[in-house]
């Protein structure tokens, strides 16, 4: 929306060059909000850290869930959608924007900080009840699950090993390396089937689904990382075999966290994970949700379309999990990088922003409700309703 208002105004104030200069001006700004959020939700992240000595402890360490889950949907909700995408010449322009590409390596500094922050917060903090303990830990991972885990999503699909390392290690601080073998070779290839652990079926609940999604993501990458070891006439069990490695970083993680600051940092850190984990695939879940792609004759599955992957391209939310809303362009072209991804009018849209959605999947009757009719019929959903009965049953919503 504001981009719409930003390219009328533009067109009626300006030349077509003053307004070349303008949009490029106003695209940067718009990515640049990566930056800002990026820097307020981490400030908001460490609060409880840095205001032991004031009141209302609890309500601080509770802060970041409601900030994520409340406050970015309604800031969602009054801009509306942004729909819009690039021109040739702007994308070129973006392409280059070295800062731009730097903001999912940055967080990785951040992200340790906060998980030291959280550690010192939940063993040295003075006067603090378990509950805000409880709370400041949950807090932490889902920064973990919508920033760090965003982020090395973002660097797992670059060419340069050094953006895949740094992808691992930001895993690792989610005790999850798994994702970085299952995602590309696994979710990727078998999305949108029942091969894929983390595309839910129409109907499935998400609290069936999170648990099975976890373990056979898991037993998958395992599977994934020995066949490729055994192709090339290595060892799967060996320091070849990545998975290892990240497994042991994640136990290295949380001994330094132990050392410094006790056996509840440790307790922390897999709890935080814990969280960390439940977000990334309640997020699968609602980006996939009842969508799959139809068997063809010779036993293969339709390539990925479009219409495979729910679009949520709500702005604030897209700063906050560089652009992952804008899922259909990425699993139709997952080298693009986040802030020249498109938004695909033909994929199915979510009726509202991602972090909403989330909370709403864990009511299911309430869920079904909203989603079931809205899964295309060429998906595998429910034929759609139409005249009358539509606008009936929406009203009823």
């Amino acid at each position: 929306m504001l981009t719409r208002l930003t390219d009328a105004f533009t067109r009626k104030l300006l030349s077509d060059a003053g307004r070349q200069q303008a949009l490029r001006a106003w695209h940067l700004l718009r990515l640049l909000g990566f930056l800002y959020l990026l820097r307020a939700a981490y400030l908001m992240a460490t609060a409880p850290s840095r205001m032991w000595g004031v009141e209302g402890p609890v309500l601080r360490a509770f802060w970041p869930l409601v900030g994520s889950f409340v406050l970015i949907t309604v800031i969602d909700w009054a801009i509306g959608l942004d729909r819009s995408n690039l021109s040739p010449d702007l994308r070129s322009w973006l392409a280059r924007a070295r800062l731009l590409n730097a903001v999912p390596i940055l967080v990785l500094p951040a992200h340790v900080c906060v998980l030291v922050a959280g550690a010192h917060f939940v063993t040295e903090a003075p006067n603090v009840g378990w509950i805000a303990r409880f709370g400041w830990t949950i807090s932490c991972g889902v920064a973990t699950g919508f920033i760090a885990i965003s982020a090395a999503h973002e660097l797992l699909h670059r060419p340069s090993r050094f953006d895949r390392l740094l992808s691992g290690l930001l895993l690792s601080l989610a005790c999850y390396g798994t994702f970085k073998v299952e995602h590309v070779r696994g979710h990727h290839v078998d999305v949108a089937t029942p091969n894929d652990p983390s595309s839910a079926e129409l109907g499935r609940s998400i609290y069936g689904f999170i648990p099975r999604a976890i373990v056979l993501n898991i037993l998958k990458a395992w599977r994934i990382e020995r066949e490729v070891l055994l192709r090339r006439g290595l060892n799967p069990i060996g320091w070849h075999n990545e998975l290892i490695w990240w497994t042991a970083v994640s136990g290295a993680c949380a001994a330094t966290l132990a050392v410094a600051f006790g056996p509840l940092a440790a307790a922390f850190f897999f709890l935080q994970a814990l969280a960390a984990i439940v977000l990334l695939e309640s997020i699968n879940y609602v980006q996939h949700y009842g969508l799959r792609r139809r068997r063809l004759a010779n036993g293969d599955y339709e390539p990925v379309s479009a219409i495979h992957a729910w679009e949520a391209p709500y702005l604030a939310s897209s700063w906050f999990m560089l652009n992952l809303q804008r899922h259909a362009d990425h699993h139709m072209r997952a080298a693009r990088p986040y802030h020249l991804l498109d938004c695909e009018r033909s994929a199915p849209t979510l009726p509202a922003s991602l972090p909403g959605m989330v909370v709403l999947a864990y009511v299911p009757f309430l869920w079904r409700r909203v989603m079931n009719q809205r899964v295309p019929a060429s998906t595998g959903g429910a034929p759609e309703v139409r005249g009358p009965a539509a606008l009936t049953e929406s009203a009823t919503l």
